[in-house]
């Protein structure tokens, strides 16, 4: 959560950062990029953790950080409807260890796998996708579109 209207991020030299605001617009300064970035709700942005990076704005925020040259990763939005389901991602790679990680930040929602689990708002859940095809699915039960965050994280033996 961002309560100052300018934030200095905390260095992290040898580490990539995948940054998204969760609610209001988020301004990113650079120092790398010479170009402030404006990113709306659920926008991400990579950039190294390395480099002086300065926010701008007041909002609540999601940051996945990936050891840089170990790990690879990505970030996706997924709005589940009331009743809605969506598959979790695929392992690919059988040269990598792959993990899935889910996060609602502001409804719960149900993820099947060998057992139906209900994980509440603000909690993160992970996934180790060591088999090749899992059959794991996520599901909204509530009256509202629930925003699930999805991040994946392939590291390299």
């Amino acid at each position: 959560t961002f309560n100052l209207e300018e934030s200095v991020f905390s260095h992290c030299s040898g580490y990539t950062q995948l940054r998204m605001s969760l609610d209001n617009r988020l301004e990113l300064w650079n120092d790398d990029d010479h170009q402030a970035v404006s990113l709306n709700k659920f926008e991400p942005h990579l950039f190294d953790g390395g480099s002086k990076t300065v926010s701008r704005g007041r909002l609540r925020d999601f940051n996945f950080v990936l050891r840089t040259g170990l790990c690879q990763g990505d970030i996706q939005v997924v709005s589940l409807t009331p009743g809605g389901t969506a598959h979790a991602r695929q392992r690919t790679d059988l040269n990598s260890d792959v993990y899935e990680f889910a996060y609602a930040p502001y409804d719960p929602f149900v993820f099947s796998g060998s057992e139906r689990v209900k994980i509440q708002a603000g909690e993160l859940l992970m996934l180790d996708h060591s088999r090749l095809r899992s059959a794991y699915r996520y599901f909204n039960e509530g009256p509202a579109t629930c925003d699930l965050i999805t991040c994946l994280a392939v590291i390299r033996r």
